[in-house]
């Protein structure tokens, strides 16, 4: 039995699953052993060194002895600390701080702040331990004195200017008082005590706790005198809060805040603070830097602010609260405002015809923003006198003509001569706008780009089909009222052409909004209708479903059409892919933009199914005939795979997944997923140099750009409805491209390198076959083995020996005898034998007898190809193949 057309086109190759798990099997190994030897692996940072005591002192909670706490001085190593008479030294209990991850010891004893108790009564060594193991000794010497400050403030009760009591900071032999702001400094009494018996002097002047007045505005020195007469003098320094509460500057930094274009400096007056922003700057998310009084703290509601940290809303006031270290307060109004528009553009000017019936269609204008000039195109016939133009300005623009202010959609003037629309921002600087008015003419067609599409096109015709190459058809110019008096009546809202009575193809620059939504130019309109012909030429009819024909020629014409215009058809028909006979409704798919989800029908053609034009057997208006060997037939079954391929294109919610044009390069376009898109540099390292390779030695030129597409060998599967099929790797290459399986990592990149290099040999070598020429299995496999490995080297022939003999053997026992020239016409299937790797030696002979020339000419004609070598017939040639395998392989 033959193969069916589908087995001849499509190729899936395998990697063993043994070998691919010896593989796994030897990486862990390779891992598991290398973890064995020292574990798991090991982070290593480096130890602290820091080995410094912070403070010493004494806490009266832990220490019943001490009527206050008491901070040491720590001078170098040594470390003082003064005590009270009274105070017991045989088990104090030190309150320390030292540097991060060190431990104090005394001794080999652990020291714990605040915890462990120690005889102070001689001098200690303390030793601090760095996380490194480095050490530090201190010497601590607690003294006892006789004249010593115990505590020392000032209370409210006794000082009317205070409003609360104020207690002071004994620091060796340094008092420090901070009072509130309003107090009096001139006139305040002191509440201390002192140790026992001792008297306490201001010069020769004895102080009594609560009672003598004294003026601390500046340092006082008390002397505190035991009863032996030795005494200490105490430095007394007296502070206010500060009742500063100002802030002093306020601005917005670009570096905070991208948007900007430079820093912004606040203006600061009487509790407002204003900042001006260019023009319809974001204000809803603005971060502020700001520095304000010593001592204050900074509110906005109930939340502390920093600078260059707090983020606002700010297109409306914001009130900032400023408390100072006293506990009063102040409050500024924070203003961020916009400076006056600097833009005067003229953003889109058009003739509407429902304002200027004169018209008789929408005229929009070109704007060139470098030369302020704006183009307008329309028939000749139309007066330019009492138009009524429809525009848009930036925003708090005007505009005037002369002295006549300008209304948009109202105003009317007389376009027959010089007009230039004066535009003036909101800050007052202007810009002038020429507004000139074209006749329309006859596009210019780009012949060339017609020229190449139909020699595209006629590679879509199956080598084998012994239909008539498309000759072509001629395309004709035409102004816009001309297409219009002149179109079908079944013309869609889109169509800027269509195919006359004649056989020609009438095209005209898209005018409407419409048409410009799908084409850039009339010379994307004529390629659209080109291909048109080419399915009427094809199938031998004009008479196709709407989708069908619309669809494979706006895939083939590259219309401007995105995925989202896509997606939002789809919602127009109710958020999922219409079926096709909604989709063949002309009034649906005018109204419901049909031709964006059409467009998908194209592209599924081409990238999932290699444009299988051969098994689509036949079109009428309503419906197609899809070959029944064909293994997506009947119908109904496309319509599926179709379906789940549009979702995965369009509707896959997930961004990553979705598929896409991911990337397009001078020969090739890529489609995948965003998520295996790694995929994409490594596919293009391995096809653009194959791309070299095979056009250079066949000598063949590429018309168009490539498609490839890609996706994990089980979401193919998904999307063709059909189990995952379990390989690797696999892959179809047709004329138009190629569609691989992808790898799951980078890593796994080596194994696409042959598959890739083969199925893209399938779509070189089909641009050699002649029309109505059917390769023989061995040329066809054998052609894109012997392209993506090239011709057999000593080593390679080591490699494949025991491969081509097998081979051989099992062709040889299947035929009964060696293969004829007839039997390499067949795809083996049970016994199954590797005619690859046969068809390979069979190139491979073509090829040392003459060369890649040898070798195209046999690929592009192989009767006349055969006989160029030296044969008479097949049979001759097949005895010479023979006698190379009897002396390379045997």
């Amino acid at each position: 039995m033959l193969p069916t057309m589908s087995a001849i086109l499509s190729t899936r190759k395998e990697i063993s699953k043994g070998v691919l798990l010896l593989t796994v099997l030897l990486v862990g190994l390779t891992f598991l052993m290398a973890c064995s030897k020292g574990g798991s692996p090991i982070v290593e940072t480096k130890k602290s060194s820091e080995k410094s005591l912070l403070s010493f002192g004494f806490s009266k909670a832990d220490n019943p002895s001490i009527p206050d706490d008491v901070t040491g001085s720590i001078s170098g190593t040594n470390v003082t600390v003064s005590l009270p008479e009274s105070a017991t030294l045989n088990a104090l209990k030190a309150t320390f701080s030292t540097s991060a991850r060190s431990v104090v010891k005394i001794g080999s004893t652990i020291q714990v702040d605040r915890q462990t108790a120690n005889d102070f009564t001689s001098p200690i060594t303390l030793t601090v331990v760095a996380e490194d193991g480095t050490q530090q000794n201190y010497t601590v010497t607690v003294k006892l004195s006789s004249k010593a400050f115990l505590s020392f403030g000032f209370f409210k009760g006794d000082n009317s200017s205070l409003t609360e009591d104020c207690p002071g900071l004994i620091n060796g032999f340094n008092i420090s008082v901070v009072v509130s702001s309003a107090a009096d400094l001139t006139s305040l009494k002191a509440t201390f005590t002192v140790t026992n018996k001792a008297v306490v002097k201001i010069g020769d002047a004895v102080q009594q706790s609560k009672q003598t007045v004294n003026n601390f505005g500046s340092v006082l020195v008390f002397s505190v005198i035991a009863e032996d007469g030795s005494k200490q003098d105490y430095a007394v320094t007296v502070v206010k809060k500060s009742s500063e509460k100002a802030i002093l500057t306020f601005g917005l930094y670009k570096s905070d805040n991208p948007i900007l274009p430079a820093n912004v400096q606040g203006t600061i007056t009487d509790g407002k603070v204003s900042l001006v922003v260019p023009y319809h700057t974001d204000l809803t998310s603005l971060k502020v830097y700001f520095t304000n009084s010593a001592k204050s703290v900074v509110k906005v509601g109930s939340t502390e602010q920093q600078s260059g940290k707090n983020i606002h809303d700010y297109s409306a006031p914001v009130v900032f609260t400023v408390t100072a270290e006293d506990g009063s307060s102040a409050q500024y109004t924070v203003t961020v405002s916009w400076a006056p528009n600097t833009a005067k553009q003229l953003i889109s000017f058009a003739f509407v015809r429902s304002l200027n019936p004169i018209l008789p269609y929408d005229v929009t204008g070109v704007i060139d923003s470098v030369s302020r000039k704006v183009v307008c195109i329309m028939p000749a016939s139309v007066s330019r006198s009492g138009l009524i133009a429809t525009f848009t300005l930036s925003e708090r623009a005007t505009a005037k003509i002369g002295q006549l202010e300008q209304v948009s959609g109202t105003t009317s003037n007389n376009f027959g001569i010089s007009v230039a629309y004066l535009v003036t921002a909101q800050d007052g600087t202007t810009s002038s706008y020429a507004v000139e008015i074209r006749n329309e003419v006859p596009p210019v067609i780009n012949q060339s780009r017609i020229d190449t599409k139909v020699l595209a096109l006629n590679l879509h015709i199956f080598p084998w089909n012994q239909q008539v190459r498309f000759p072509g058809i001629d395309v004709v110019p035409v102004v816009s009222t001309a297409f219009l008096s002149q179109k079908p009546v079944s013309s869609m809202p889109f169509d800027a052409g269509y195919l006359g009575n004649d056989g020609k193809i009438y095209v005209t620059p898209p005018f409407t909004s419409e048409q410009k939504a799908i084409f850039r130019d009339a010379t994307d309109a004529a390629v659209y209708y080109v291909c048109q012909a080419f399915l009427n030429h094809y199938y031998g009819t004009s008479q196709m479903p709407i989708w069908f024909k619309f669809g494979m020629a706006a895939f083939e014409a590259d219309l401007n059409i995105s995925d989202g215009d896509i997606k939002s058809a789809i919602q127009l028909y109710g958020g999922q892919l219409p079926s096709l006979t909604s989709l063949n409704d002309p009034v649906k798919f005018a109204g419901n933009k049909g031709i964006n989800i059409a467009y998908m029908w194209g592209e599924f053609m081409s990238i999932s199914k290699n444009w299988h034009y051969y098994d689509i057997l036949s079109v009428n208006s309503q419906t197609i005939a899809v070959a029944p060997y064909w293994s997506f037939a009947p119908l109904d079954n496309l319509y599926a795979v179709w379906n789940r391929y549009v979702n995965y294109r369009i509707l896959e919610p997930t961004d990553s997944k979705r598929g896409r044009m991911l990337r397009k390069t001078a020969h090739f376009r890529y489609y995948s997923a965003p998520k295996d898109s790694f995929c994409v540099a490594g596919f293009e390292e391995i096809l653009s140099k194959a791309y070299a390779e095979y056009s250079t030695e066949l000598n063949i030129s590429f018309p168009e750009r490539l498609d490839i597409g890609f996706s994990p060998e089980c979401e193919g599967a998904v999307i063709d409805g059909i189990p995952c099929p379990g390989r690797y790797t696999g892959g179809t290459g047709f004329v138009s491209g190629i569609s691989v399986s992808s790898p799951n990592t980078l890593s796994d990149l080596s194994l696409w390198n042959h598959l890739l290099r083969h199925e893209f040999a399938h779509s070189v070598v089909f641009r050699l076959y002649p029309n109505g020429y059917q390769p023989t299995a061995w040329f066809s496999e054998g052609a894109a083995e012997f392209l993506s490995k090239g011709p057999f080297d000593a080593t390679l022939i080591a490699q494949s020996k025991s491969q081509v003999q097998e081979a051989m053997r099992i062709a040889t026992s299947s035929f009964g005898h060696r293969p004829t020239y007839e039997n390499s016409k067949t795809y083996p299937s049970n016994p199954y034998y590797d005619y690859y790797v046969l068809g390979h030696t069979l190139l491979d002979f073509i090829y040392k007898k003459g060369g890649y020339t040898a070798v195209r000419a046999v690929l592009s004609d192989a009767e006349s190809g055969i006989r160029s070598l030296g044969y008479a017939d097949h049979d001759a040639f097949m005895d010479g193949y023979y006698a190379y395998y009897d002396s390379v392989w045997k």
